[in-house]
């Protein structure tokens, strides 16, 4: 599930310690379709999202800015 909220939110997400966690999570993304740029914006907006994901599952979510490694690829020439 994490790694689906972090590609529709567009922002990486770190799991933190998780006890008694479920075997299956069902889930579904709410958005809008069609949208225009800024309703989809509202719409993956990593607050509002985590918001919603804390008072639907009872999670706790923070939302932190952190260094992060990044690794790339590139073709050798």
């Amino acid at each position: 599930m994490a790694d689906h909220v972090e590609a529709f939110i567009e922002v990486p997400i770190a799991i933190g310690e998780v006890t008694g966690a479920p075997k299956e999570v069902e889930w579904h993304f709410n958005y809008r379709s069609p949208f225009t740029a800024a309703e989809r914006a509202q719409d993956i907006d990593a607050e509002a999202v985590m918001k919603n994901i804390t008072a639907q599952t009872g999670l706790t979510v923070k939302l932190e800015k952190r260094k992060i490694k990044v690794l790339v690829v590139k073709k050798a020439e």
